[in-house]
């Protein structure tokens, strides 16, 4: 039971946390052979608790319209593919795994909107559903084997401050949802919409 309880929670936290580090993009691609990073924290405010996750992030063109980016999960990793239309439009899916005291995984899809204004605002908005299963091992504090899959939807509004060439300020805020999941112990339903809320920093575009 403890173990049931200690897996259900873990995958409601980051389904509901939208998937820290992972919003604060805007449709824009970058050109093939260009490299970017950037870093800074990602949050979400469930039922009154204030849980922030900090984290970095490493983006590349690969080819025309189309970029990739890596970034630290937990224990792993998490990698996203995002293919844009134009400077207005974008889809994206991305896929995870981790080892933390659950084995993680995940998969997500995303579609981007933004007007840039100029050359220095970059209003944008993101929606994304969200899917996150995880398993453990016998843990001899948690009792037996346990698994669960759940899945949630997100959606932001941020700004892209460009303040250089090449760096560029974020913020955002939205909200995430947890919609439901199954585990060896029985289905969870929806939970409470939860405040997600970033800032963060981008060098290279």
């Amino acid at each position: 039971m403890r173990k049931r309880f200690f897996v259900v929670t873990i995958l409601i936290l980051l389904i509901s946390s939208g998937c820290a580090m992972h919003h604060l993009q805007t449709p824009e691609v970058l050109p093939k052979g260009k490299i970017a990073g950037g870093l800074g924290v990602e949050g979400v405010n469930l039922e009154g608790a204030l849980i922030p996750f900090p984290g970095f992030w490493v983006r590349t063109g690969v080819a025309p319209n189309f970029d990739i980016g890596i970034k630290p999960w937990l224990l792993g990793l998490q990698i996203d593919g995002k293919y844009g239309f134009n400077d207005y439009f974008a889809v994206g899916a991305g896929f995870g795994f981790a080892f933390p005291l659950v084995v993680l995984y995940s998969a997500e899809a995303s579609l981007y909107g933004g007007v840039p204004i100029g050359d220095v605002l970059y209003p944008y908005g993101v929606v994304r559903a969200r899917f996150v299963g995880g398993s453990t091992t016998e843990i001899e504090w948690l009792g037996d084997n346990a698994s669960a899959i759940g899945s949630g939807a997100s959606g932001v509004l941020g700004l892209r401050l460009r303040l250089g060439e090449t760096f560029s300020l974020y913020g955002e805020g939205g909200v995430a949802l947890f919609l439901g999941g199954i585990s060896s112990g029985g289905s969870a339903g929806a939970g409470e919409p939860g405040l997600i809320f970033g800032f963060g920093a981008t060098v290279g575009y």
